[in-house]
């Protein structure tokens, strides 16, 4: 049984792989010893197969769980669908401390105990965060297990992903949140940047599950994120290198760009030498601007916070705030010239559309 003061979102981004969503991630999810209260897909694909997909998610009959099904209406990628899916907790649900997040990805599983291992480890520790092991699976040899690491420290992060990726992401609304949510700029390794942002808090109680329950398919004969040479991922490694290089220590930037070289054909982007051996001392920023009436000066703003960005800072990142912003060109130009120089950017419009923008939803 579950504590009854804690109630589980699980929530699965998906791209056109109906067959793997259904035969998956929604199939472990049925198979679980413990029921989330609730179950939200939210899907990026293409329209036809948005259309199986929901019919499928329709068809879906858990006993106590509230499932519902939206089409992502923001940034393309994971960091968008799970954004989105947040937004849709807030609105439908509630900002409750009592909330927990359970990401999974189309294409994982988890093992039938996976949520009431989390749960418990969770509640008899009182923590805010837990991680399981994973089981990556190839063709070959066979799966090979993974924990998660004991403690959540930033330097674990920069150079590479120490196993808490978005399948074994189980953690509390409220942290989720004060974190800054998914970084809609980065493409990918957005876990290992909201793992950062997350141990950059400080004082958060986090422990590792001691059991690899979580399986990561990383079958060769089909493209994935992670592919070798593809644009997301080589996209998603450049951005998060601009937004964390300042922090690296030399030999920290050294293995970072030894490691994506091998396992993904990246190259570093050239830089002013003068900026490697930086070491900034100050936390990264989150500037919060508010939106008035009139935009005039908008492109000037955002030519001077790109400029900001490029001096000794570990990571900036925008929010604006305000109402009725949402379908603004001006406005919408601006992040996306933001999010393409490196910066986290984002639309708080929360009073008119919910926390984070326009969603639609089935229920």
């Amino acid at each position: 049984m579950k504590p009854i003061s804690l109630k589980i979102v699980a929530i699965i981004a998906t791209c056109n792989r109906p067959e793997l969503l259904k035969s998956r991630a929604l199939a472990s999810i049925a198979n679980q010893t413990i029921t989330p209260d609730y179950l939200i897909v939210c899907d990026d694909s293409e329209p036809e197969n948005k259309v199986i997909n929901k019919s499928v998610v329709d068809s879906i009959s858990l006993s106590g769980c509230s499932v519902f099904y939206l089409q992502n209406h923001r940034s393309k990628g994971a960091s968008g669908c799970w954004n989105s899916a947040v937004d849709l907790v807030l609105r439908e649900i509630g900002n409750s401390p009592n909330i927990v997040l359970a990401f999974l990805d189309d294409d994982d599983s988890w093992s039938p105990e996976y949520l009431e291992t989390c749960l418990k480890t969770m509640t008899s520790n009182h923590l805010d965060m837990v991680a399981a092991g994973i089981q990556r699976i190839e063709e070959k040899p066979g799966p090979m297990s993974s924990l998660a690491p004991e403690k959540l420290e930033p330097d674990l992060f920069l150079v590479g992903n120490p196993g808490i990726q978005g399948s074994n992401l189980f953690l509390k609304l409220d942290l989720f949140l004060k974190a800054g949510c998914f970084d809609e700029s980065l493409s990918s390794a957005t876990d290992r940047d909201l793992c950062i942002r997350i141990a950059d808090l400080g004082c958060i109680r986090y422990s590792a599950v001691p059991r690899a329950l979580v399986q990561h398919y990383a079958e060769l004969y089909r493209p994935r994120l992670s592919t070798k040479g593809s644009d997301a991922k080589l996209n998603g490694l450049t951005s998060f290198w601009q937004k964390y290089f300042g922090r690296m220590t030399q030999n920290q930037q050294l293995q970072f760009t030894q490691r994506a070289k091998s396992l993904f054909d990246w190259r570093r982007p050239p830089i002013n030498n003068e900026k490697l051996t930086l070491q900034p001392a100050q936390a990264p920023v989150v500037l919060g601007i508010s939106l008035g009436v009139e935009y005039l000066g908008l492109p000037t703003l955002v030519n001077k916070l790109i400029e900001f960005r490029n001096k000794q800072l570990i990571g900036l990142d925008v929010v604006f705030f305000g109402e009725n912003h949402v379908s603004n060109d001006s406005v919408q130009n601006s992040i996306q010239t933001l999010r393409e120089n490196g910066l986290g950017c984002f639309l708080l419009d929360r009073f008119s559309f919910g926390f984070f923008g326009v969603q639609e939803s089935d229920h």
